[in-house]
C-alpha cells in the first residue's frame, strides 16, 4: 500500500486566494506540489484544510470550525497514516476569540496531537509519524487589508511568539518541527496567506522533511529525526532558495 501523508490545517492548507476567496489549483497548494515532488507510485497526499480553522477554540460566527471537534473523523477517515503534517494556530488569535494567545495554542495543539496519536489511525505495527510546522506570521500589512477585520496588533504580536511554544511542544512530544516563520511570509495583498511564492517554499521545506522522515525505516526513527540532521535539511533548503536566486538574478536581462 502506498505511504499515506495527511495535510491538516487552515486555509495556507487549504489553498486560499485573498480577495477572491477562491482556492489555488493544484498546480499552486504547496499540499499538491508536495504530492508531485513524491510522486504518485508510492505515495498519497491527504488535503484536510478547511478555512478559518481553529485548533480547541470555537468560533462565535461558526463553532464547526473548531480542529479539534472535527479532526478525529477527519483522521479516522484517511487511515492508515505514515505521517500527520499539523499547521494550525492563527485563526486563534482572531479579535473574537479572547482566549488565544500564543501559550494557550501551544496547549491547545499538544494537546490535539496527544488525540491524534490514540485514534488508532497508525498503520497496523507502526507509529504515525507527525510533522508539526507553526505557521507564518501575520504581518501588519493586514491592518489595511479591509475594515471590521478580526485580526489587529495584538493578533500580529501573538503570532510572533508562536514559533517558539510550539517549539516546545515539539521537543516535549518528541516530534519532526519546521517554524515556516524562519522561512516564508505572506502574501503583501492581506498579510495572513501565502501567495504562489509561499507555496512553493512551503512544499520544499514539508517534501525535504517528510521524504527524510519516511526514508528512515530503522526503530530509531519511528519518532524523530534528530536536531542535528533537522539542522541540515533546513541549511540545504536554504543553500537551494540562494542559488534559485542566483541563477534568477543572472539570466535576468540587463539594461542598455
Amino acid at each position: 500500500m502506498k505511504k499515506r501523508i495527511v495535510c491538516f490545517g487552515d486555509s495556507n492548507t487549504w489553498g486560499y486566494i485573498p480577495i477572491t476567496g477562491e482556492r489555488y489549483d493544484e498546480s499552486i497548494r504547496w499540499p499538491a506540489r508536495l504530492q508531485e515532488k513524491l510522486g504518485y507510485q508510492d505515495y498519497t497526499v491527504v488535503e484536510e484544510g478547511l478555512t478559518g480553522r481553529t485548533t480547541v477554540f470555537d468560533d462565535p460566527f461558526d463553532p464547526e470550525l473548531n480542529g479539534l471537534k472535527t479532526m478525529p473523523a477527519v483522521l479516522r477517515s484517511a487511515a492508515p497514516i505514515d505521517v500527520l503534517v499539523f499547521m494550525l494556530g492563527t485563526n486563534d488569535f482572531q479579535s473574537n476569540i479572547p482566549a488565544g494567545n500564543p501559550i494557550s495554542t501551544a496547549r491547545a495543539v499538544q494537546y490535539m496531537l496527544e488525540t491524534a496519536r490514540k485514534l488508532g489511525v497508525d498503520r497496523p505495527g507502526e507509529k504515525m509519524k507527525i510533522l508539526l510546522i507553526s505557521p507564518v506570521e501575520i504581518t501588519e500589512d493586514r491592518l489595511t487589508f479591509k475594515e471590521n477585520d478580526v485580526t489587529d496588533q495584538t493578533s500580529i504580536d501573538n503570532s510572533r511568539q508562536l514559533g517558539k511554544c510550539l517549539r516546545t511542544v515539539a521537543e516535549q512530544l518528541d516530534v519532526e518541527f519546521i517554524d515556516a516563520a524562519q522561512f516564508i511570509k505572506p502574501g503583501k495583498v492581506d498579510g495572513v496567506h501565502l501567495d504562489e511564492e509561499g507555496h512553493a517554499k512551503m512544499s520544499e521545506l514539508v517534501y525535504e522533511m517528510v521524504h527524510t522522515m519516511l526514508s528512515c525505516s530503522s526503530p530509531c526513527c519511528n519518532w524523530a529525526v534528530s536536531p542535528v540532521l533537522q539542522n541540515q535539511i533546513e541549511e540545504e533548503i536554504k543553500r537551494k532558495w540562494k542559488k534559485k536566486k542566483s541563477n534568477a538574478l543572472n539570466s535576468a536581462p540587463t539594461s542598455a
